[in-house]
């Protein structure tokens, strides 16, 4: 982790566009109705404190082996074709020069389940390199999801495993205060303890906290907005799945609260609602 890195984002935010994303409550990408970014600058109020959280959900699981096999065999390397909202750097301009995403890949991975896969390359492929390859083992795992995480619907699930140390930045989606990324640790092979990994960092007020989680799940969100998020590369796997969703308000908050309610004494940080 590197504070420079993150105080360097963090600035570019403050001083472009990141304030008018965040209070817009807008998604970019497609109309959402007045009565939902109402709700959701609500939510944005109550949950701003948030800088990540574990969600109150079992937790998804894969045969490690037939995973592991099957991903080494499919998974491609993701490089940056366009810049896009979260960074919107062209190839020669990117702060990183020749060590960016445009040149030197920082992820690996693929996509498992997508809406409207006859138009996957003409709709999915915006920024990076992709490939779509569902298999049978995720049925269960989209299933749960829909089951137990707060979403109405879901576009995509993907996966991505880290190659290198992550640049801190935001992703191009939501950008709002409350919990936005929702993702599901599927496979970590680093120690928790000595190696911790991910890690979201506050835009506002700068503190930094990794995520550690706790041993009864391997689901948790953050902000996409109020927080850069990145990750430290200790030479071991980690594979990550990444959810496109459209939340359901009531599920969210319901999600949300009892998830706070069990894990607010148990974070590295003092939530403070």
């Amino acid at each position: 982790m590197n504070r420079q890195q993150i105080d360097t984002v963090r600035k570019t935010i403050a001083q472009g566009y990141g304030k008018e994303q965040r209070d817009s409550g807008k998604f970019w990408a497609q109309e959402l109705p007045d009565w939902y970014l109402a709700e959701i600058q609500r939510l944005s109020k109550k949950y701003r404190p948030i800088r990540w959280l574990p969600l109150d959900v079992p937790k998804f699981e894969v045969d490690k082996k037939e995973f592991i096999e099957w991903w080494d065999q499919e998974a491609i390397d993701i490089l940056r074709i366009a810049p896009d909202v979260a960074e919107p750097w062209e190839k020669d301009a990117h702060p990183l020069g020749k060590q960016s995403n445009w040149h030197v890949p920082q992820f690996r991975g693929l996509d498992i389940w997508f809406h409207d896969p006859e138009n996957f390359v003409k709709t999915r492929n915006i920024s990076w390199a992709a490939k779509l390859v569902p298999h049978p083992m995720f049925d269960r795992i989209k299933e749960q999801i829909m089951d137990t995480m707060p979403f109405h619907s879901i576009s995509s699930l993907y996966i991505w495993e880290s190659t290198k140390d992550v640049y801190p930045h935001r992703d191009a989606q939501y950008f709002w205060d409350c919990p936005t990324e929702f993702r599901i640790m599927l496979n970590d092979e680093n120690d928790p303890v000595t190696e911790p990994t991910l890690y979201v960092a506050d835009i506002d007020h700068g503190d930094v906290n990794y995520v550690t989680l706790p041993e009864e799940t391997n689901a948790f969100c953050w902000s996409n907005g109020s927080q850069l998020h990145g990750s430290d590369y200790h030479g071991k796997r980690k594979q990550l799945i990444c959810i496109n969703p459209i939340f359901s308000i009531s599920k969210y908050e319901k999600l949300l609260d009892r998830s706070i309610e069990k894990y607010r004494d148990r974070l590295n940080y003092k939530l403070e609602m």
